[in-house]
């Protein structure tokens, strides 16, 4: 992100060997906690079909039937908002981390990124680690004002071999000095537990596209 590249950007959905990536469907379980309300419909209209038909029939069981699904309705809405999912979570990472680029807040940055984070280009080449990504976000972020917003960001689905571990595909469009620029990233998230709260810790950005072309590490100066 400009935090990285020194500028400001948008992301696009790469379609070439250095970044492609479609976004696959989420788990089913996440799906309906991160986004309740087809479930919640679809079992709002079936308990007022068995309303209805129980109404007519003079059938109490469809009836019951009918109320246990508007309860169950209720629950699923209830749920979705009461738990937040690893989807969810990354997702408000991913954003808060921008956010903390522009204008830089040292701290905040710093309280998103692993130990052992790095700064990846398109091949998956490492660029930079750990005490490099500050000294290139300060160096960014001295020379120019930047203003940087999200304009996409999907959740991939979780790898079983990888299951603490997330990718987030981001497209940021990015003022420095006036002049907008655009990228793409994939940024993957490691799951950490410190005092016995979770949270989720940049592992790695890696910088897929720069103005619609792969960026170079000449980029970065």
């Amino acid at each position: 992100m400009a935090a990285f590249s020194g500028t400001t950007f948008e992301l696009r959905r790469p379609r070439d060997p250095f970044g492609a990536y479609d976004a696959d469907m989420p788990g089913p379980l996440e799906a309906v906690l991160t986004n309740p309300w087809p479930a919640a419909v679809l079992l709002a209209v079936l308990a007022a079909v068995g309303q209805v038909a129980g109404a007519r029939g003079g059938n109490r069981n469809l009836l019951r039937v009918g109320v246990g699904l508007l309860a169950a309705a209720a629950a699923v809405v209830a749920l979705a908002y009461a738990v937040e999912t690893d989807a969810e979570a990354v997702d408000r990472r991913s954003r808060s981390l921008v956010a903390a680029t522009a204008p830089l807040d040292t701290v905040a940055f710093a309280d998103h990124l692993a130990d052992d984070a790095r700064l990846l280009g398109p091949d998956r080449a490492v660029w930079l680690r750990g005490a490099e990504l500050f000294e290139r976000l300060e160096s960014v972020t001295g020379r120019a004002s930047l203003d940087q917003r999200v304009t996409a960001l999907d959740v991939e689905p979780p790898d079983p071999q990888m299951p603490n571990e997330r990718t987030v595909l981001l497209d940021l469009r990015t003022r420095a000095a006036g002049t907008p620029l655009l990228s793409s990233w994939r940024l993957t998230w490691r799951r950490a537990s410190t005092g016995g709260d979770t949270e989720w810790e940049l592992l790695a950005a890696q910088w897929l596209r720069f103005n619609q072309r792969p960026p170079t590490r000449e980029t970065l100066r």
